[in-house]
């Protein structure tokens, strides 16, 4: 019988850790582009910064195609595991995978951007 209890609790840890890590993954898969090619940004912080990058950024030309924005100045709103944004503004570009460029200076991510777009 403990044996059977012993299995029963390993299984269980197995389940909930897997669902743990699905549940992570889930919060983070909203961030990224739909589709191969395409682009998402994501901005956090107070309105002018996040602004000035969604003006220079986000432009119909570009493989950007999705532009996401917290104008929230307190990060303890936001739950991202695995994004630096404990200093704001923080700025991500994200591709259909994963994130590729991270910032907190707008002027440094607009010309990462570009490069990385070129």
């Amino acid at each position: 019988m403990g044996f059977v209890r012993f299995i029963a609790g390993l299984s269980l840890l197995l389940v909930l850790g897997a669902c743990s890590s699905d549940q992570g993954n889930l919060v983070y898969q909203e961030l990224l582009a739909d589709s191969e090619g395409e682009y998402a940004v994501f901005a956090i912080g107070e309105p002018e910064a996040v602004d000035f990058v969604e003006a220079e950024v986000y432009e119909e030309e570009t493989a950007i195609r999705v532009f996401r924005a917290n104008r929230d100045p307190d990060p303890d709103n936001l739950d991202y595991p695995g994004l630096d944004y404990e200093e704001l503004p923080a700025f991500f570009l994200f591709d259909h995978e994963e994130v590729i460029l991270e910032s907190h200076d707008p002027d440094d991510f607009e010309e990462q951007v570009q490069s990385y777009l070129e």
